[in-house]
């Protein structure tokens, strides 16, 4: 929101940047994670 603010000098612009951050954030960490969940790069199976 900072650098929003900086770049636009308007608050309301920087805060809908910010939202739209923080949303897309959640989106991309969720997905990343589910992505890499199924990667089964360097898992030894169980013995036994």
């Amino acid at each position: 929101m900072l650098l929003g603010y900086i770049f636009t000098g308007n608050l309301a612009t920087a805060i809908s940047i910010g939202r739209f951050e923080v949303i897309t954030n959640l989106v991309l960490y969720f997905l990343h994670e589910r992505y890499w969940a199924r990667v089964r790069w360097g898992i030894v199976p169980a013995s036994g």
